[in-house]
């Protein structure tokens, strides 16, 4: 590993070249000046690296590179940190930009990138400039596209939950609509009795305020566990989406809030489903519901 030629590369690189620990291998390379450079390297090692950047990247000795580059010893195009938190990516990037300005070097502005472009490309930046200019670009730069997916699928998660509660309000209602046509006597008996329309209503939809909650409780307890037992799983290291797991294990965020404003919103629609037959209930005349027969 002392060879200033030698080259680390993964094991997808190494199976789609067809080589193995001690081949020489030619590297093609862009300088600094936009001209195209090649240089001959020893694969003194074959690495395991998962990951989405496993195919297109590989380690060689900083100072061969940048004499292949035109760069000087320590000189660099691309510099990449690592944060202990990955929540403060852009608080530090902002800092750190702020820090450039007060020292008067030349910054990129932030460009919206998508999947297969450079962040550093800078032929997408109008206009010309001299001397060294910089960019600062954080992870979520990289993935904004990914989040945009992300979001799409989310909406397309609102969506199938809108058409499941109208699916659950239609069965709710259905049922309380039996429910009345077999009680209607009973609620008769109530009306002559006193009970007036608004209490009678009240009544009908705490019964099915009382019928919904455990059942959503029993669903949420449900999509808990699930997504427990999901977390256990160790799916491997050796996929494309090893960047989007924890240590190979799925992880989920749950927050008590967004739990408890979902329940309310599935608990709210699917009472909203019996207050048409619930008002129906109410709207009842004691008389000829005592007379009602079956």
């Amino acid at each position: 590993m002392n060879n200033p030629r030698a080259l680390v590369i993964s094991e997808e690189t190494a199976e789609s070249l067809g080589a193995s620990v001690g081949d020489l291998v030619l590297m093609q390379l862009e300088t600094i000046s936009g001209q195209q450079n090649a240089g001959d390297f020893a694969i003194a090692a074959v690495a395991f690296e998962p990951g989405l950047l496993s195919a297109v990247s590989a380690y060689a000795d900083a100072d061969t590179v940048n004499a292949l580059a035109n760069l000087e010893q320590g000189e660099y195009m691309k510099l990449g940190g690592l944060l202990k938190d990955v929540r403060s990516m852009e608080r530090f990037a902002a800092r750190l930009t702020a820090v450039f300005q007060q020292d008067g070097l030349q910054l990129f502005p932030k460009l919206a990138p998508s999947l297969g472009l450079d962040l550093f490309d800078v032929s997408r930046h109008e206009g010309q400039w001299s001397g060294v200019k910089y960019q600062i670009s954080t992870l979520g730069d990289y993935l904004s596209q990914l989040s945009r997916i992300i979001s799409v699928l989310n909406l397309l998660g609102w969506g199938i939950l809108a058409v499941l509660l109208f699916i659950i309000m239609a069965g709710i209602t259905n049922t309380y609509r039996i429910i009345m046509y077999e009680g209607t006597r009973e609620m008769g008996t109530m009306r002559a009795l006193g009970m007036q329309r608004p209490a009678v209503r009240v009544l009908l939809l705490l019964e099915a305020f009382f019928l919904e909650f455990p059942a959503a409780l029993a669903g949420t307890l449900t999509g808990l566990i699930i997504m427990g037992c999901v977390s256990l799983i160790q799916w491997g290291l050796d996929t494309p989406l090893f960047l989007l797991r924890d240590g190979g294990r799925m992880r989920f965020s749950v927050f008590p809030w967004q739990v408890t404003v979902n329940t309310a919103f599935v608990l709210l629609m699917c009472t909203a489903g019996a207050v048409v037959s619930a008002s129906r209930a109410a709207a009842l005349q004691p008389a000829s519901a005592l007379r009602k027969t079956y």
